[in-house]
């Protein structure tokens, strides 16, 4: 493995496990998941529990090796193409999670996925996560002090600041500054606001900080203050960085050349877009999708046999 010298970056590789050559056995990691639904389908189908299948999507969330962690360790390992799958995996089913919670669901929390989703210029998932914010910010607790005053992230100013200029508009944005009372805005994106329309006036040290300051916002030494685990989704994938660089080519504005070690990393790259993801065909999205409306549990081959019954035998489904 290379040698790196950025205190930093050198922490980030030994906490995430880089530094080895740590695969992951998808085969296992997929018999995990199916072993815990089958305990969660039991258990929204008792007496006891009233919690409506609606809500088995939340099933779709904590398995992290099928989804973010797969992503980012096959960047690193370089194989682009399918770890872009598992970015759209992430997104889409980060967000299907969210979309029958009840109380309104904090805006950051929306922001992971929605930068998943940007990175790999998904534009239903992106749309997806917009209409559901609108629709948090509908319901009634959403209108409470504590709602209204909660922290908001630089980074989700910032991706929404990007995704207007890459869609034309937004209307998260404005109601960000407008309906929220804690204004941190941008932070320290301010300078890219600023200078939008030329960014050669920013010194190569202040995007070397923003390097450090997406590493330093990965909880590097177990810190669990708010501020320091800004980007623990995104991990060592300068996301914000990457989105902004592409935005920038799309409009044909000048691309900031970022020599700090982070872009030198195997996971500073883009994954092959379009990635091909497809949630019709995801055989564990389905396991949960088909048991949130029949109610009934299914086993993976069943899944897959409806999936061929209604596409083919032929059928490229991802599992």
């Amino acid at each position: 493995m290379k040698k790196y010298t950025n205190k930093y970056v050198k922490r980030a590789l030994t906490l995430y496990s880089y530094v080895y050559d740590d695969s992951i056995d998808i085969y296992a990691e997929n018999e995990k998941f199916y072993q815990n639904y089958l305990r969660r389908v039991k258990y929204f189908g008792t007496k006891k529990n009233q919690t409506p299948f609606k809500f088995f999507y939340v099933e779709l969330l904590g398995f992290y090796n099928i989804d973010h962690v797969a992503a980012k360790r096959l960047m690193f390992q370089g194989n682009p193409e399918l770890a872009g799958k598992y970015f759209s995996r992430t997104a889409f089913w980060g967000l299907m999670a969210k979309k029958n919670s009840i109380p309104a669901e904090y805006i950051d929390p929306y922001t992971d996925y929605l930068n998943y989703a940007f990175f790999v210029e998904d534009k239903d998932t992106i749309q997806l996560a917009i209409d559901m914010l609108i629709n948090e910010w509908k319901k009634e607790d959403a209108q409470s002090k504590e709602y209204k005053t909660q922290w908001i992230y630089p980074k989700t100013y910032f991706l929404h600041f990007l995704i207007e200029k890459w869609l034309g508009e937004n209307p998260i944005l404005p109601r960000l500054f407008k309906e929220f009372s804690y204004k941190g805005g941008y932070g320290i994106y301010q300078a890219i606001i600023d200078h939008w329309n030329d960014l050669s006036f920013l010194p190569n040290t202040y995007w070397d900080e923003l390097c450090d300051y997406h590493l330093n916002g990965l909880s590097l030494y177990g810190s669990e203050k708010w501020e320091k685990e800004e980007f623990l989704l995104e991990g060592i994938i300068p996301m914000e960085l990457l989105n902004l660089i592409k935005v920038r080519k799309k409009l044909g504005l000048d691309i900031p050349q970022i020599t700090h070690e982070l872009f030198s990393l195997p996971t500073s790259q883009f994954p092959v877009i379009p990635t091909g993801y497809n949630p019709d065909t995801d055989v564990l999205f389905q396991l949960i999708h088909q048991t949130a409306i029949t109610k009934h549990p299914y086993t993976i081959e069943e899944i897959i046999d409806l999936l061929k019954e209604k596409y083919g035998e032929e059928l490229n489904y991802f599992i």
